[in-house]
C-alpha cells in the first residue's frame, strides 16, 4: 500500500475562505462543503456548491476554487495510482456532482466523510497534530472509495471524453494514461507507438493535429506541472525534483523551466516563501477552522456515530502539579531463583537496571533441588551456598532481594489449553516444624553473612499454598504458616517487611463463606 498511499496526503484538509488558484494534479480530488458556498471551475464549466454539496475533480482536470460566502469545506486527495492499480490500468472517471442531481448514494457518501472528519478531529486532539492516521480512518477512507467506485465510477470502455468521438476519445485516454503512468521515466514517441500498435509517423501527425504540439513538448509540459507542485508544496531538493519528474539532468530542468516560466526553480521557490503568511496568523486561522469544524460535527443530527469516540476536553494549569509516584522503579519480576545463577540472566538484569533503574528483584522457588538446599537435614547443615551466590550478585550491583516464598511450577504455554513444557513437581515439607527450622536457619545465616542493617531493607512474601507442608490444609493452615514465619523473621530482623497472601480469598478452598474472617486475619 505504501507504493500508492502517503498517509499525510490522504488526510482530509479543512479550509475556510481560502481561494485555490487554477491548477491540476494527478490525484483525484473530492470536495465537500460543510457551510457557506464555494464556486468550483473545472475545465470549461462552473458549479456553485452549498452546504452538504460534493463534487469529484478527476485526474488532470484543471480547476480552481473560489469561496463565495462564509465557507467551510473539505478537500481529500485520492491517489490516482491506487485507482489505476485496482482497475488494472483502465482509464477511470468519477461522475460525482451533487449540484446536478441528488440521491441516496450521496447520502451514504456524506455519512462516511463526516465520520472521517470526526475521526480526524479526535486524532488531532489526542495526538496534538493534524498528521496522524489510525486504522479506523483507513477503513473509512477505503469505504469512501468503495462508495465512489460502486455508484459514480465510469471506465473508458463505457465512457467518452467530452467533445470527442468515441474512437478518438478512447485513443486520447490511452495516450494520457500511458504518459501519466510513465512521465517520470525515460519514455519516447517510439515507446508510445509500440504501446498503441501504431507507427511513429502516424502517431506524430496525430499528436500535432490533436494536441497542437509535438510529443516531446507535451511530455515536458506534463513533467513541469508536477515539478512545480513539488517545488512549491514540498521541501525536496531541486535535483531530486528534476530526477523524480523525468528530467535527464538538473541543468536541462533549469533551462526548460526558465524558458517556460521566465525564472529558475530556485527563484520561484524564493518568491513563494516571500508570500507565505505570518505564522501567528496561520495558527489563528487554523484554530478558528477547527473550532468551526467541531461545532459543525457536534450539531449534526442526521448521522449516528459511536458516543465512545467523543473526547472530553479538560483544562489544567502547570502551576498546580505534583510529581507522580514512580512505581515502575520499585520492583521487577525475574523468575525462579535458579535462573539468577545464569550469566545471561545476570547480564540482562544489568541492562534492564540501566534502562529502568529499579530497586528490588523478585524471585521464587528458593528451595528448589537445583540450589542443593537439604531441607531435611536434622543437624541444620542446609547448604545455602548457591542461594548466597544469587544474593551476592544482587548486592554487588546495588539491588535488593524480594523473596517470594512460593514453589511455582515450571510451565511453557503453547496455548491456553496446552503446554510445550510442564513440570508440576514441588518441594515437600513433612510438617510445619521442618519449615520453621529451615526458615530460622536461613534468617540466622543471612544476619551473620550480611548484617541486620542490610537485611532490614529486604522483602519476603509468604504465599497461600506456596509450599506443600504436611498436616492440615486450608486457610487456617496458611495463617499458621504465615504467623510462624513472620515471628521468626521479626525476632532477628524487626524492620524486614513480611507480606502475604498473594492470592484472592475467593480462590481459597473453604473460604467462600468466611471471606470476612479471612480478610480480618
Amino acid at each position: 500500500m505504501n507504493d500508492f498511499i502517503n498517509t499525510n496526503e490522504i488526510m482530509v484538509k479543512i479550509y475556510g475562505n481560502e481561494m485555490k488558484a487554477e491548477h491540476l494534479h494527478q490525484e483525484v480530488e473530492f470536495l465537500y462543503v460543510m457551510e457557506g458556498r464555494i464556486r468550483v471551475s473545472i475545465l470549461e464549466k462552473t458549479f456553485d456548491l452549498n452546504g452538504e454539496d460534493m463534487i469529484v475533480i478527476n485526474a488532470h482536470e484543471r480547476h480552481c476554487i473560489q469561496p463565495v460566502e462564509d465557507a467551510l469545506y473539505a478537500r481529500l486527495h485520492i491517489p490516482y495510482a491506487l485507482i489505476q492499480h485496482v482497475y488494472d490500468g483502465i482509464h477511470t472517471i468519477f461522475r460525482c456532482n451533487s449540484t446536478v442531481g441528488d440521491n441516496e448514494n450521496f447520502k451514504a457518501v456524506r455519512k462516511v466523510i463526516k465520520q472521517m472528519l470526526f475521526c480526524q478531529l479526535n486524532l488531532t486532539y489526542e495526538a496534538g497534530t493534524d498528521n496522524k492516521i489510525d486504522f479506523e480512518y483507513f477503513s473509512l477512507f477505503f469505504h469512501l472509495l468503495e462508495l465512489l467506485t460502486v455508484h459514480f465510477l465510469m471506465k473508458s470502455s463505457n465512457s467518452v471524453l467530452p467533445g470527442t468521438a468515441d474512437k478518438s476519445g478512447t485513443r486520447m485516454a490511452q495516450i494520457n494514461d500511458f504518459i501519466q503512468k510513465h512521465y517520470a521515466q525515460a519514455i519516447s514517441l517510439r515507446d508510445l507507438s509500440e504501446y498503441l500498435y501504431l507507427s511513429e509517423g502516424y502517431l506524430s501527425r496525430y499528436f500535432r493535429q490533436t494536441y497542437h504540439m509535438k510529443f516531446t513538448d507535451y511530455l515536458k509540459k506534463i513533467r513541469l506541472r508536477y515539478a512545480v507542485d513539488d517545488l512549491l508544496y514540498t521541501d525536496r531538493d531541486i535535483t531530486k525534483i528534476a530526477c523524480e519528474n523525468g528530467f535527464s539532468s538538473v541543468s536541462f530542468f533549469n533551462r526548460v523551466f526558465k524558458e517556460t516560466y521566465g525564472m529558475t526553480p530556485s527563484e520561484m521557490r524564493r518568491q513563494k516563501k516571500k508570500k507565505l503568511p505570518d505564522p501567528s496568523e496561520t495558527k489563528e486561522k487554523h484554530t478558528l477552522i477547527h473550532q468551526r469544524l467541531e461545532r459543525y460535527l457536534h450539531e449534526e443530527k442526521d448521522w449516528q456515530y459511536s458516543q465512545e469516540m467523543i473526547r472530553q476536553k479538560e483544562r489544567y494549569s502547570v502551576k498546580k502539579w505534583r510529581r507522580a509516584k514512580q512505581i515502575w522503579k520499585g520492583i521487577i519480576n525475574i523468575g525462579r531463583a535458579e535462573d539468577l545463577l545464569k550469566n545471561e540472566i545476570q547480564e540482562h538484569i544489568l541492562l534492564l537496571k540501566q534502562s529502568l533503574d529499579f530497586i528490588y528483584v523478585r524471585f521464587w522457588s528458593v528451595f528448589s533441588e537445583v540450589l542443593l538446599i537439604d531441607i531435611k537435614n536434622k543437624q541444620g547443615k542446609y547448604n545455602f551456598t548457591k542461594l548466597d551466590s544469587i544474593v551476592d550478585f544482587l548486592l554487588s550491583v546495588h539491588l535488593k532481594p524480594f523473596i517470594d516464598m512460593e514453589d511455582k511450577v515450571k510451565r511453557i504455554n503453547k496455548n491456553v489449553e496446552a503446554a510445550v513444557y510442564y513440570d508440576g513437581s514441588r518441594v515437600q515439607f513433612e510438617n510445619m516444624q521442618q519449615w520453621e527450622r529451615l526458615i530460622e536457619a536461613l534468617i540466622r545465616h543471612w544476619v551473620k553473612r550480611y548484617g541486620v542493617d542490610e537485611i532490614s531493607s529486604w522483602k519476603i512474601e509468604v504465599w497461600y499454598d506456596g509450599y506443600d507442608i504436611g498436616g492440615s490444609v486450608g486457610w487456617q493452615r496458611y495463617f499458621e504458616q504465615f504467623n510462624k514465619t513472620r515471628r521468626i523473621i521479626k525476632q532477628y530482623v524487626p524492620e524486614m517487611a513480611v507480606g502475604g497472601c498473594g492470592i484472592l480469598p475467593e480462590c481459597i478452598p473453604g473460604a467462600e463463606e468466611k471471606n470476612s474472617g479471612f480478610l480480618k486475619q
